[in-house]
């Protein structure tokens, strides 16, 4: 993804990598954000039950 070889310049390296990241913390986010929504989901369907 980011390496110093496929890139030439030292800046584009730096700009490769932080897209990279900013995009996979991006990723992680949603993915994190629709867990804790299944999770409340969940929880809800589950105390509707006992009631």
């Amino acid at each position: 993804m980011c390496n110093e070889l496929t890139v030439q310049s030292k800046s584009e390296w730096t700009d490769e990598c932080m897209t990279a990241d900013y995009h996979m913390i991006i990723a992680v986010t949603r993915s994190f954000l629709d867990l804790v929504d299944m999770i409340s989901q969940l929880a809800e369907h589950t105390k509707n039950k006992h009631n």
